[in-house]
């Protein structure tokens, strides 16, 4: 059973609050901070303006705003570029099931050739280890002797 916990000051009750905005997906209304901190509505939303009104005369990266009947802490406008350029760089493709066979079948055999993939999967595996080499997964190192 959880604890229940008394914010006495703001200050505490702005560290839970900030905890909650951290880990929220979606905003998160008054009432519901209030149910959450066990904190008067009242006194919630007065640690939410101070916070807010603290983001913006620090300068921080983020912003506490109110939105959709809730509050939400957002990214600053000013870093918006570094922001979408950071996100943009990260490669969210997934390995399909023939990639991940591919690349298992090559840790396990290394050094093996395409023809060597092809034999144990019993399937063409260019395409595949095309991809893999191209997310840097696989590399070639040489060439089969005659």
């Amino acid at each position: 059973m959880a604890e229940e916990l008394t914010y006495l000051d703001s200050e505490s009750l702005k560290g839970a609050l900030e905890s909650l905005l951290l880990v929220a997906t979606d905003a998160i209304t008054t009432a519901d901070f209030s149910k959450v901190t066990n904190a008067a509505p009242a006194e919630v939303a007065q640690a939410l303006k101070e916070l807010a009104e603290e983001y913006t005369r620090c300068n921080r990266g983020f912003q506490l705003r109110e939105v959709a009947g809730g509050w939400r802490l957002f990214t600053h406008p000013a870093h918006h570029q570094l922001v979408s350029d950071f996100v943009l760089s990260w490669d969210t493709r997934r390995l399909s099931q023939a990639a991940l066979e591919t690349l298992a079948v090559i840790a396990y055999h290394q050094p093996v050739t395409r023809e060597g993939v092809r034999a144990i999967r019993g399937v063409n595996s260019d395409g595949v280890i095309s991809s893999l080499r191209e997310k840097n997964l696989v590399r070639e190192v040489g060439k089969e002797a005659d």
